[in-house]
């Protein structure tokens, strides 16, 4: 078995947040990655793909127009 350690600026456990409500008290959204390993995770790849998630997702109706109302969380 071979384990590799990375340096990461997040731990196991932390919650990254992308977006707070600025209207109401705000719809949690959660994005998960699947299929991300330690390196994928320490060399960006996580963080670029779920960055784009966001985005595509906000870029939809009626998503759009509600953006507002929403807490993004990763």
């Amino acid at each position: 078995m071979t384990v590799e350690q990375y340096d990461y600026q997040y731990g196991d456990g932390d919650v990254l947040t992308l977006q707070k409500a600025t209207k109401g008290s705000g719809v949690n959204i959660v994005l998960l990655g699947d299929c991300f390993d330690a390196r994928d995770v320490c060399l960006g790849g996580y963080l670029s793909a779920i960055t784009d998630a966001y985005g595509y997702f906000f870029d939809i109706e009626p998503y759009k127009t509600y953006k507002d109302y929403f807490n993004v969380y990763a």
